[in-house]
């Protein structure tokens, strides 16, 4: 029994308790999918009014994932063979939502004090969006009021 609980947990690239403010507490997974290479998964798991269960499947590399311990939010970053995807979803007791999707040339950063951002590196381009330069630049996203915003 013991070893069956070992090598199920190896298949699980990340996961994460988190609380959800009103003493109930939900799992959140990234693991193996099918059809599309990743899931990421919240279950509640402990004193739950309602139940909760979350899913989507993510065809990128899971790098990270990390608990904000702030509003709910689950910072994420995948590997997509060509930059990084950067994902945040709020989990709270009444469901889960994604907050906020981009990409990153380069590794991008979180920073949570004063308040949480995350730097993204992002190359300049033309009105049709074609790229203009091979080096990228900074772009800071704060987190206010509930979403994210270009800073």
């Amino acid at each position: 029994m013991m070893l069956a609980a070992l090598i199920a947990t190896q298949d699980i690239p990340a996961s994460l308790h988190v609380g959800l403010g009103d003493g109930s507490k939900a799992v959140v997974q990234v693991v193996p999918n099918e059809s599309a290479g990743y899931r990421l998964k919240v279950d509640c798991v402990r004193r739950c009014a309602r139940p909760l269960h979350y899913a989507v499947p993510i065809g990128d590399t899971p790098m990270r994932l990390v608990d904000l311990d702030r509003d709910g939010l689950i910072y994420s970053t995948w590997g997509t063979g060509c930059c990084y995807a950067v994902r945040v979803w709020k989990v709270t007791p009444a469901g889960v939502a994604k907050v906020f999707e981009t990409g990153s040339r380069a590794a991008p950063s979180l920073i949570t004090n004063p308040v949480i951002s995350v730097v993204t590196f992002m190359r300049p381009t033309d009105a049709e969006g074609r790229e203009t330069s091979t080096s990228a630049k900074p772009v800071r996203w704060t987190y206010r009021r509930g979403r994210f915003e270009r800073s």
